[in-house]
């Protein structure tokens, strides 16, 4: 990104101003020289002396105003990167995701309703004070545990969807049963992508904030096979290990006693490392209502 020379770049500015002018209009921009001279000690210290210009009746330095304009222009630049950054990471929630509800997609703590002194409106605020944590760049592990249908993974994503707008960070919702599914089709031999086992895990461990949603639900799926729970374990344990620096939401149908029969002790290690338990032990499945058409 070339810089525009003091004079060149002052003149520039001068012409096009000069030039958006109608013909009628006698008062053109008046450019003369000064008897004042510049020697900024900040701008151009080894330039002594830079005789000053008079622009419509402002004395500038054009070495100083040139500068000037630089910064202007690099700031402008600067900004235009850094929207465009938040735009592609902000994308990745949506393109890289791995859902299996794609109603909670747009998910909000407006939209999830409570009753007042209730325990999904306690679990509600809490959820609300772990995603302000976040943004304070608390690390930590959130844990929604509970029945289904309380609306784990609706909160889950609600917090992710406020990150995501408002910090400069990367956010993933992952499902963890399509997440097995989508790994093991690469260990079919006609499997042709570059996405394996590794670039899986590679990408979930370097998300700022993760959710892995629905832990517990691939092992019942896939209990069939006797090596299922190595694979398992091989990948979950790969993305925790990789995120003990980063904060994970973690929503699952099991209290902390399930997960311990189900996982070996240096998973359950890295999935309760400085957690925040969110549980729903009161709360039943709010999804089954009846309709009536009278």
């Amino acid at each position: 990104m070339g810089k525009l020379q003091p004079m060149a770049g002052i003149l520039d500015h001068v012409i096009k101003t000069n030039s958006s002018k109608t013909y009628s209009d006698e008062s053109k921009v008046d450019v003369r020289y000064s008897n004042n001279i510049c020697n900024s000690e900040t701008v151009h210290p080894l330039k002594k002396n830079v005789k000053m210009i008079v622009i419509e009746g402002e004395t500038i330095c054009p070495i100083c105003k040139s500068h000037e304009m630089n910064l202007a222009f690099e700031k402008e630049q600067e900004e235009k990167i850094r929207q465009y950054r938040a735009q592609f990471q902000q994308g990745r929630l949506k393109e890289d995701s791995l859902f299996s509800d794609f109603t909670i997609e747009n998910a909000n703590f407006e939209a999830y309703e409570t009753i007042p002194d209730s325990e999904i409106d306690t679990n509600k605020q809490r959820a609300i004070t772990a995603m302000l944590k976040y943004k304070e760049g608390v690390v930590f592990n959130t844990i929604f545990s509970g029945y289904a249908g309380v609306g784990k993974s609706h909160l889950a994503m609600a917090i992710l969807n406020n990150l995501n707008a408002k910090l400069p960070k990367t956010c993933l919702f992952i499902k963890v049963d399509n997440l097995m599914r989508e790994i093991r089709k690469t260990f079919k031999p006609s499997y042709q992508s570059k996405e394996d086992e590794d670039y899986f895990i590679n990408k979930l461990t370097e998300a700022d904030f993760l959710v892995l949603d629905d832990l517990g639900a691939e092992s019942g799926a896939i209990q069939k096979e006797s090596s299922a729970s190595d694979f398992v374990h091989r990948v979950i344990y790969a993305v925790l290990d990789g995120r003990r620096d980063k904060s994970t939401i973690i929503t699952t149908n099991l209290d902390i006693k399930a997960m311990q029969k189900l996982y070996d002790r240096k998973l359950i290690s890295r999935m309760l490392s400085n957690h925040y338990i969110i549980k729903f032990e009161d709360t039943k499945d709010y999804r089954i209502k009846s309709i009536s058409f009278d």
